[in-house]
């Protein structure tokens, strides 16, 4: 795969369908950008994982539309793996930095899963979680907020 830039210039995006992509840190310091289209209000869960046999430690920035960083993650995932949850309060174009931590460098799996809009505190919400099923991800947005799941 060619270089990927590490500036707004960037031409490669990522789906919030949580559908993976593959690269590589190439060299100590390497960035890869990658273009994300987010909604207002709706949580997001990006992902960065060391590819299988890569001794990655991961380290993943959100950016927004001027390339400042909002937030960043280090090794909240498995091992030496990266996790950011985020709500946007406004539409548009950001951006995810996909880098190694210090010099380390190797192949990754990224990705970024919509979460879904404002989980309702009522007993109305629809969300679901299964005893002994998969674990749900959810984000409190603000102060205050509170996401009810219906246990089945």
């Amino acid at each position: 795969m060619p270089d990927i830039l590490d500036s707004l210039q960037t031409s490669n995006s990522l789906s919030t369908d949580g559908s993976p992509v593959t690269s590589t840190v190439d060299s100590s310091g390497d960035q890869d950008w990658w273009r994300v289209l987010l909604s207002a209000n709706t949580s997001y869960l990006f992902s960065m994982g060391a590819a299988n046999a890569s001794s990655l430690d991961t380290y993943l920035r959100l950016l927004d539309n001027s390339g400042s960083q909002i937030t960043y993650d280090d090794d909240s995932g498995d091992g030496y793996n990266s996790l950011i949850s985020y709500t946007p309060t406004s539409s548009g174009t950001y951006y995810i930095s996909a880098q190694g931590y210090s010099s380390s460098t190797g192949d990754y799996t990224l990705s970024v899963n919509n979460n879904g809009s404002e989980i309702p505190a009522s007993t109305d919400t629809t969300n679901a979680l299964t005893i002994n099923g998969e674990a749900a991800i959810s984000t409190i947005g603000t102060s205050g907020d509170q996401d009810w799941w219906r246990v089945i």
